[in-house]
């Protein structure tokens, strides 16, 4: 409808027809062993994960340090199913220093993931992010004011330094929970366990002050 400012983009779309799927087999020639997406007028190659039947559309989204590419596709029917019930359960703690700790019901040995990386990454940021937010206060870039239960709080614009730091946390906190799932469910699989639980509780963060060190370790963390 309009033209966008000098420093905005688009999202970029590519469907289907601009892009094709490339199976690589086995060396005799009878199982896929990957699937990749080729784009060939953007020069990207980008391996699939399984269980995907058609591709409907590609996104791409400019974001403050780089782009974010989403690819909506249509699942192959014969997806695995869900594991039935079978009396085997693995219990999830999830913590700080171990970020998660992981035990079974059938003698298995725990498994402790380490969170010190992600919680020092995650320190980082907070502490990082408190600076750029005092330095706004300092130069007066004030957005607005608005009233909370605790009292007036001044709400400051984000600045590209801040969009990019907090792209830069949630890039590790992304592939550190790919990383942790991926290596609960392996232990769950070894402890032949098809239930794995976690406990949720929403509101478990609200309003916490546990210091302000602390608070820089816990909050923000998944």
């Amino acid at each position: 409808p309009r033209y966008l400012k000098k420093s905005r983009r688009h999202t970029f779309y590519v469907t289907p027809q601009n892009a094709r799927v490339k199976e690589v087999k086995s060396a005799d020639g009878k199982d896929v062993v990957a699937r990749y997406l080729i784009i060939h007028s953007l020069g990207l190659s980008i391996k699939l994960a399984d269980g995907i039947k058609k591709i409907n559309r590609i996104a791409i989204k400019p974001l403050s340090n780089g782009y974010k590419l989403t690819v909506a596709y249509t699942p192959a029917a014969n997806q695995k199913p869900y594991l039935p019930d079978n009396g085997r359960y693995i219990g999830i703690d999830p913590g700080v220093d171990n970020a998660f700790a992981c035990v079974s019901n059938t003698g298995d040995k725990a498994l402790l993931i380490n969170g010190r990386a992600i919680k020092s990454a995650n320190q980082y940021y907070n502490k990082r992010m408190a600076k750029l937010k005092s330095l706004q206060a300092q130069y007066h870039q004030l957005e607005s004011i608005i009233n909370t239960k605790q009292g007036p709080k001044a709400v400051y614009g984000q600045t590209k330094s801040m969009q990019r730091l907090t792209d830069w946390r949630n890039a590790k906190i992304r592939q550190f929970a790919h990383k942790a799932s991926k290596r609960i469910v392996d232990y769950a699989l070894s402890c032949g366990a098809n239930t794995i639980v976690i406990g949720k509780n929403k509101t478990w963060k609200r309003s916490v002050n546990m210091g302000k060190k602390n608070n820089q370790n816990f909050i923000g963390l998944p």
